[in-house]
């Protein structure tokens, strides 16, 4: 630095010209702070206010405005928003002892909002606390102790795997193996901080101590909750936790999303967390336009194809599906275009590693979009592997609250086997989502085709491939497993080894190689990706700084309130 020039307010942008260097200047932030924030949410989409067992989007939503990890995702809007940054810790480590040691160091000073003093030791009881809870997914399992508190939750003791050192104010996490993916997930609100006093169980009413800008209040489950400010918080990082802008911010948990948007509509609400309503839609993009925002959203649907049970064994006939399926046809199947578009990939739109490709498609261009179906390629290969007249099987359930969609494309891909010239039936499993997927994911009960999804818990590409597509993650004789494409290329899992040693120290530098990975997997075609979602958010006019995180959603307390 040379000089210094005091612009007179923030500086917006910056820019080059022939003669020198202009700058753009907003009004100073604190002029938009104050106001109360009017959330909407239906009663069903809000599961805890616990970060040791919240995993539903507002839940997420509102825990990173109250409570923190070592690290989070950066707190912007757009491709930025993957970052990893520190939170708590002052500094993201590098690996040591290959791979199998972090160790942080936390800031000074921060307190909850009940005036105690975050401590190293908060984060171990933090882990104990979410393996003895054990209601969400199975991370942190490299930790050393990680195994025996998932055979026996109560008796949790990661004092071995979690060294913390109140008086240096570190934390050290000893990995039985090397594992890149923890930094990630201990960004996740699993992983916050909670002081000494807090119960091993559930938290359902009163609140785990705050160390954000703001702390609840008051909750009443599936009713409602009030949020105001943490008189304690002072801003450490505007990139891993800003300052919020409304003082107040009330969760009215409840109705139906038809009525949340009636009540955006009239003000007396600026933005709901449910879906928008099908019905609602075309109103809102004609009247409504400046208030409404559309965002990719990190998921992707598909039909799992079991690359072990014929016909689908040979690869021929996994490529014909993928060809023949009118990608189109399903998502009119769905939601429809505005809230679907299809892909032929596993990696979903703007996510780490993404890169567009589609070789599945009448006329394959090289800007990877796809276009048809090529039905005479389909039939093409299905003579080829000699596989005509098989009797295939597609797994189906009914759907989720009213949404029939699973039972459709079910039907969908049966029409489109016989035209193959396959015999084919659909299975429905009439309980529910978790006997369904329990049903297709355990190898003995020999799912050849079935309805599937995924979407990420943080945005790297590992999330999606080293999850559901590599040989270690197939369990056979299990329902408890997410590989149900049962597939396992060793030549595959080599790339994937590398891809994951250079994400721990170089994430950017790792997407070149997952989109290589991505493509190598979408030729050998375990899955028939069909669409990715588009989500759609609706404020009221009252609200401003509208900004889409690609992790988080909706940054809600970067809001501006009128």
């Amino acid at each position: 630095m040379t000089d210094t020039i005091n612009v007179g307010e923030s500086p917006g942008g910056i820019a080059a010209t022939g003669t020198g260097i202009w700058v753009s200047a907003r009004a100073p932030l604190t002029a938009h702070r104050g106001g109360t924030l009017k959330l909407l949410a239906a009663s069903e989409d809000f599961d805890s206010i616990d970060p040791a067992a919240a995993y539903a989007y507002p839940s997420w939503a509102t825990l990173i405005m109250t409570n923190d990890g070592l690290l989070t995702f950066k707190r912007v809007a757009g491709s930025d928003g993957n970052q990893l940054v520190p939170d708590l810790a002052t500094s993201i480590p590098r690996a040591t002892d290959g791979g199998k040691t972090y160790t942080f160091t936390l800031r000074d000073g921060v307190r909850y909002s009940n005036g105690v003093e975050l401590k190293a030791s908060d984060f171990r009881r933090a882990l104990e606390r979410f393996f003895k809870i054990h209601l969400v997914p199975p991370f942190f399992q490299s930790v050393v102790g990680a195994p025996a508190c998932m055979r026996t939750p109560r008796r949790c003791d990661l004092s071995r795997g979690v060294v913390a050192d109140d008086s240096a104010g570190t934390v050290t996490f000893h990995l039985s193996e090397s594992d890149p993916e923890l930094l990630y997930q201990l960004a996740l609100p699993f992983a916050d901080a909670v002081p000494a006093q807090t119960p091993e169980h559930v938290v359902t009413t009163h609140p785990i101590p705050a160390t954000g800008p703001y702390m609840i209040a008051r909750y009443v489950p599936k009713k409602s909750m009030e949020i105001v400010r943490n008189p304690h918080f002072r801003e450490w990082s505007q990139a891993a936790q800003p300052d919020g802008f409304p003082d107040h911010i009330v969760w009215s948990l409840g109705a139906k999303p038809d009525a949340h948007v009636t009540a955006i509509e009239q003000g007396k609400a600026d933005w709901t967390a449910s879906m928008l309503p099908p019905n609602r839609v075309d109103e809102l993009t004609t009247k409504y336009t400046e208030q409404l925002h559309v965002e990719t959203r990190p998921g992707t649907i598909y039909m799992f194809l079991n690359t072990r049970v014929p016909p689908f064994d040979r690869l021929a006939v996994r490529q014909a599906i993928n060809y023949a399926v009118d990608r189109d046809a399903v998502i009119r199947l769905a939601l429809g275009p505005r809230y679907l578009q299809p892909t032929c990939q596993i990696l979903p739109p703007n996510f780490p590693g993404y890169q567009p490709y589609c070789p599945y498609t009448l006329n394959a261009r090289k800007s990877g979009t796809w276009t048809a179906p090529d039905l005479a390629k389909a039939r093409q290969l299905v003579a080829s592997s000699h596989t005509r007249g098989t009797k295939i099987t597609v797994w189906a359930f009914p759907g989720v609250a009213g949404n029939k969609f699973p039972i459709r494309v079910g039907h969908y891909f049966v029409s489109l086997l016989k035209r193959l010239g396959y015999r084919a039936s659909v299975k429905v499993i009439p309980v529910g989502v978790g006997s369904y997927f329990g049903a297709v994911s355990d190898s003995r009960r020999r799912a050849q085709i079935g309805f599937a999804a995924w979407a990420a818990d943080y945005p790297a590409a590992s999330a999606f491939i080293n999850v559901l597509l590599t040989c270690k993650s197939f369990r056979p004789g299990t329902g408890a497993q997410v590989n149900i494409a049962e597939f396992c290329d060793r030549d595959i899992d080599a790339k994937i080894k590398r891809a994951l040693a250079l994400q721990a120290n170089d994430p950017a530098a790792a997407g070149p190689l997952w989109a290589e990975i991505d493509r190598s997997i979408v030729d050998k075609a375990p899955w028939v990706p069909t669409h990715t979602s588009k989500g759609l958010s609706f404020v009221s006019r009252r609200i401003g700084n509208y900004q889409y995180n690609p992790e988080w959603g909706v940054l809600l307390d970067q809001f501006w309130v009128r």
